[in-house]
């Protein structure tokens, strides 16, 4: 584990931040005191170390030459399938073997998605695709993001409320008080999933 501070001028607040890898981001803002942004990694310490051992229990998914191929069939197609019912497009789509990430989207709208989703719980790909497609429109993750990724995940699996794992996220959702309750009860799964 390292740790990587960082001062910027954009933060209004103190956020710590543990990478795929194990190392630790902390950053904040610019008239915020660095002995303060660490009291605050202090405080936080026993939420770092309980993150930092789940990252290093959980290798990344080495995939299969027949796992990779089932992604590349299934991926491309199921991102189609959801921009055309979203109403978000996308460039063009390529299916690697990501191990820090499950997906991206850059500027030109080109998304990439990992192929261990074909691993996963198909409504947490498609969780996924929902997310890189809101990039499409959203670069970063402020609320406009949360705000469409939220509305777009609803129209989604509103369509699926019959199948059991749907109906209880769903179901979960509405006991949230979150700010975004389906998006943060998909997150939740992710997070169990890894």
């Amino acid at each position: 584990m390292s740790l990587i501070v960082r001062r910027s001028a954009r933060l209004r607040r103190i956020s710590i931040r543990i990478t795929a890898k194990g190392d630790v981001i902390l950053s904040y803002p610019w008239l915020c005191p660095k002995s303060e942004a660490l009291r605050f990694l202090e405080s936080k310490k026993d939420w770092v170390e309980k993150h930092l051992s789940r990252i290093s229990s959980v290798s990344p998914k080495e995939i299969a030459d027949e796992d990779f191929k089932k992604a590349v069939d299934y991926l491309p197609p199921r991102l189609a399938e959801i921009s055309g019912f979203c109403g978000l497009e996308y460039s063009r789509v390529s299916v690697k073997n990501m191990h820090t990430r499950l997906g991206s989207c850059s500027r030109d709208k080109h998304i990439s998605l990992a192929a261990s989703l074909i691993l996963r719980p198909w409504y947490l790909a498609d969780a996924v695709i929902i997310h890189e497609l809101c990039h499409t429109v959203h670069m970063d993750h402020q609320d406009g993001f949360h705000r469409l990724m939220e509305e777009k995940c609803i129209e989604w699996f509103s369509q699926y409320k019959e199948d059991p794992e749907i109906g209880a996220i769903l179901q979960e959702a509405l006991r949230s008080r979150a700010r975004y309750p389906l998006s943060h009860a998909l997150r939740r799964r992710q997070l169990k999933a890894l």
